[in-house]
């Protein structure tokens, strides 16, 4: 896209800008000026390590495990230089460059058919999605003559694919150009140099704009611990302050002094990372004396921690007051103490990696949800989802039809930790908040292990209960983020489907050219046959409404309107055929007729109106999408 230093202003009454000249007057597709911008063209070695990245990124999946990586990687450094290098734009390559791409990046279009309607029924009443199908597959009614409807050296949507990660990748190097710059503002505030050598290293190699995040929270807050140092001393010697730039609550209690008493309890966020990374095992040092008793020993040197007690209280009541004030003086501590872990890009990395796609994605109808949706509301199928492995769901487009439902009021979306260990099975508790806490726990051992101590004396059993709290609140704080980063992921590769399909069906629709609807000249209506499922005895004025006999009678009226809007004919036919089993073929008979009245009235748009007939009109719409599609290959 322009950068913002790209994008013209227009003044009232204007309608194109001085960069609507220059984008006509220059050589390069209009596409490439747009996409590049002001952006620099990058050399062969750039051109290489961003290929790389984006096969990583992009094409690592399991879809793409039959692909060789090198390959892959060869063909999208092939496809940047085409890009870059010789300014040639999407269509271009693939009409005329495809051979130096293909079959990697371009391949056969195949629209998957989908299920059934009745092993889709029972996939709903189950909780299960249904079966994938192409979101536009009856835009073309041959896309329904078979399972899988395919058509060679079709697909653009890898091209598409590159094209959108060569966005992300200039957005990324920009990322890590700007947090190379916050290294540089920490050095002045005086950061230790061997923590800014360690993060401008662990910059350079990172690959996820997530990771650059976590690099960015994790140095302003070591900033933000630097400018309270500051403002302790300033305050201590009687300078005047300036104003305080954070006011969090950790930002607070770090000014109180409860840092250092935080500290005590376990291992420092960096003492963690040494140890997770490998390069080192850390054990905790047990401080002398009981938690209890080290807590209230500070509380006393710090009687302005949570106020001072009144004296006149009956005593019952100041030890109340005393005894809440310890309790918020461990909290405090305990907060400051997972805060730290949480922050740290390495841990957040660690638990990243070991949760990796062990999602579960369910969906939970909300009162609303239960009241409106029925059997036939579009959105039932992702209304009530039952536990979809993240892997499975983030391969189609179902995600963001369940955000719909959600964002409607109908459903609320979950992620849980996915694992192989039933614990209710194992004689664990069943409640939902230890059962989270044992999936966190069995998935993060090491991370739990490496925090507490390995000596077994009462001393440290009291603070390893300590550092279970704090080692348990930095897991789920962690986790809460990455469901976020999860969620969004699985968005943007939702969207990224949907748009790939839409491309696949512009491509064909490129491939097999237009196809006009009506005469566009004289702006008169199509041709059109309009089909409508009704049940005997709907229209008879004789018949007795006292009967309890239901008549399952079904007949198909038809009429053809031409371009002048004028009723050529009326038809009606035999419908039983429609409540036929679904595995069973249309009856030859019906087919022939259906295939007379389309040959005799040579029809641009085909309408289908339920009408009283239920299913039974649904039906129709499939079985003529089928006799089209013959009649099509036949004819």
């Amino acid at each position: 896209d322009l950068s913002i230093a790209d994008k013209p202003t227009l003044a009232v009454g204007e309608t194109e800008s001085a960069l609507d000249e220059t984008i006509r007057n220059t050589d390069i597709p209009e596409f490439l000026q747009v996409h590049f911008g002001s952006r620099k063209r990058l050399s062969a070695e750039e051109l290489t390590d961003e290929a790389e990245w984006i096969q990583r990124q992009a094409f690592s999946g399991v879809q793409y495990q039959d692909i060789s990586p090198t390959e892959m990687t060869r063909k999208i450094s092939i496809l940047l230089k085409f890009l870059h290098q010789e300014t040639l734009d999407v269509p271009f390559i693939a009409t005329y460059r495809r051979e130096y791409i293909a079959p990697q990046l371009i391949g056969d279009m195949t629209f998957p058919r989908g299920g059934d309607q009745e092993s889709d029924g029972a996939r709903r009443r189950n909780g299960d999605l249904p079966e994938e199908e192409h979101p536009t597959k009856w835009v073309i009614p041959t896309h329904a003559a078979s399972v899988d409807w395919k058509r060679r050296d079709a697909d653009w949507s890898r091209l598409w694919t590159v094209i959108e990660w060569d966005k992300k990748y200039v957005q990324l190097e920009a990322q890590r150009a700007k947090l190379l710059a916050v290294v540089e503002e920490a050095r002045k505030l005086g950061i230790s140099e061997e923590l800014l050598e360690d993060a401008a290293d662990q910059i350079e190699s990172c690959g996820t704009s997530v990771e650059l995040s976590d690099w960015d929270a994790y140095l302003r807050h070591c900033m933000a611990k630097m400018e309270a140092n500051a403002e302790n001393a300033a305050e201590q010697s009687g300078k005047k302050q300036r104003k305080p730039g954070r006011r969090d609550r950790f930002f607070a209690l770090y000014r109180a002094g409860i840092y250092a008493l935080a500290s005590q309890i376990g291992l420092s966020a960096e003492q963690l990372a040494t140890s997770l990374r490998g390069i080192a095992r850390i054990a905790p040092e047990n401080p002398a004396e009981k938690p209890a008793d080290l807590f209230l020993n500070w509380s006393r040197d710090h009687p302005d921690f949570g106020g001072e007690v009144d004296s006149s209280l009956p005593l019952h009541e100041q030890a109340r007051f005393e005894d809440r004030k310890l309790s918020l003086l461990f909290e405090s501590a305990r907060f400051m103490a997972f805060t730290e872990l949480a922050t740290h890009p390495a841990i957040r990395k660690h638990v990243r990696e070991q949760v990796g796609r062990k999602f579960i994605v369910s969906t939970i109808p909300t009162e609303k949800g239960k009241f409106e949706v029925g059997d036939f509301h579009p959105l039932r199928p992702y209304v009530c989802v039952n536990d979809v492995d993240l892997e499975k769901l983030e391969r189609t487009h179902y995600f963001l039809l369940m955000q719909s439902a959600e964002e409607s009021g109908l459903t609320k979306i979950e992620f849980r930790i996915s694992h192989s260990r039933d614990f209710a099975a194992a004689g664990q508790p069943t409640n939902e908040r230890q059962d989270k806490l044992d999936r966190l726990q069995d998935l993060l051992m090491d991370f739990f292990d490496l925090y507490k101590s390995p000596e077994s004396t009462l001393l440290a059993e009291e603070w390893n209960a300590q550092r279970d709290e704090v080692v348990v609140a930095a897991a789920e704080k962690i986790m809460e983020e990455i469901k976020a980063e999860v969620r969004q992921e699985l968005l943007e590769s939702s969207q990224a489907i949907l748009r790939n399909r839409a491309v696949q069906t512009a491509d064909l629709r490129f491939d097999v050219g237009a196809v006009s609807l009506g005469n566009e000249t004289s702006g008169k209506p199509p041709r059109t046959v309009a089909f409508t499922v009704v049940e005997e005895g709907d229209e008879d004025d004789t018949v007795d409404v006292t009967q309890t006999t239901k008549i399952h009678g079904v007949k198909i009226s038809s009429a053809w309107v031409d371009g002048d809007s004028e009723v050529l004919d009326v038809r009606d036919m035999p419908g039983q055929w429609l409540m036929r089993r679904k595995m069973d073929p249309v009856q030859e008979s019906s087919a022939q007729t259906i295939a007379e009245i389309v040959t005799s009235a040579r029809p641009q748009v085909f309408v289908v109106g339920v009408g009283s007939g239920g299913r039974s009109g649904i039906r129709l719409k499939e079985d003529l999408s089928l006799i089209l599609a013959d009649l099509l290959v036949r004819d």
